[in-house]
């Protein structure tokens, strides 16, 4: 089922377009939240970006294979690879929203998108990102417009003992600065946890060959990872679902 979602042969019409999967992911928070698998207000949520394979080669082949007389062990790396940031809950696991693009690039141009598609999804209260999202801006953007609050290490830049630019940073720097049990930045790895989830699950690798179709692909696995999140919990939440009203038989 995975494989036949981020499939799509080239030179035909994709059988999805972008809107039709930012829908379906929306359908899934919708069900989650009937379900009683997600509440109706995020008190936690995590945003990353992380790169997929555009290739099914294994890493160990990547690695072994050299040129030269000696055939050394080698690392080898492509220049441009599928990229995906998420937006996840904590708690739970679900994604509530992602954005699709191509690497190596900063993390911080997606975020603005990423968190607006959240905001419209669901009500969050705290975003944990890490250091490749410490800008002023950023938190401006999260704290003023989206009305939630920002949690990032002020680590961007050259090292120094004087306080960060921006009244936002220098915030971040004391509460940085608190003995870790008093600190939420500990559940950021959850959105690490998601991404491990979707390769080792649906596969690191996007048989795809064009840009745009790398893209959807990449869409329909974030798609498919909350759809595998409610098959596997929603057995034991059958009481707290409505039921689907049946089809009555006809009666004579």
């Amino acid at each position: 089922m995975c494989a036949a979602l981020d499939y799509a042969p080239e030179g035909r019409r994709p059988p999805a377009k972008k809107n039709a999967a930012n829908r379906l992911l929306a359908q899934t928070l919708k069900d989650a939240e009937r379900c009683g698998i997600l509440p109706k207000r995020t008190s936690l949520s995590a945003i990353d970006g992380s790169g997929f394979e555009a290739h099914h080669v294994s890493h160990y082949f990547v690695r072994r294979r050299s040129s030269g007389p000696k055939k050394n062990l080698q690392n080898m790396s492509y220049r441009r690879f599928p990229k995906l940031a998420l937006v996840v809950d904590c708690r739970t696991h679900l994604i509530l929203a992602a954005v699709s693009g191509r690497g190596p690039s900063p993390d911080c141009p997606h975020v603005r998108e990423a968190l607006r598609a959240a905001r419209e999804r669901r009500q969050i209260q705290a975003v944990l990102a890490d250091a490749g999202y410490d800008a002023e801006w950023v938190h401006q953007f999260i704290r003023d417009e989206l009305d939630m609050r920002s949690f990032i290490p002020p680590t961007a830049g050259r090292p120094t003992d004087k306080p960060p630019a921006g009244r936002y940073r220098r915030a971040m720097r004391t509460y940085f600065r608190r003995p870790k049990q008093r600190r939420r930045y500990g559940q950021r790895w959850q959105v690490e946890t998601v991404f491990s989830m979707i390769k080792r699950r649906l596969g690191e690798c996007v048989n795809a060959c064009s840009d745009r179709r790398q893209r959807r692909a990449m869409l329909l696995k974030a798609i498919v990872h909350n759809i595998l999140i409610l098959l596997l919990i929603r057995p034991f939440l059958q009481s707290s679902c409505v039921p689907v009203s049946q089809p009555q038989p006809p009666q004579n």
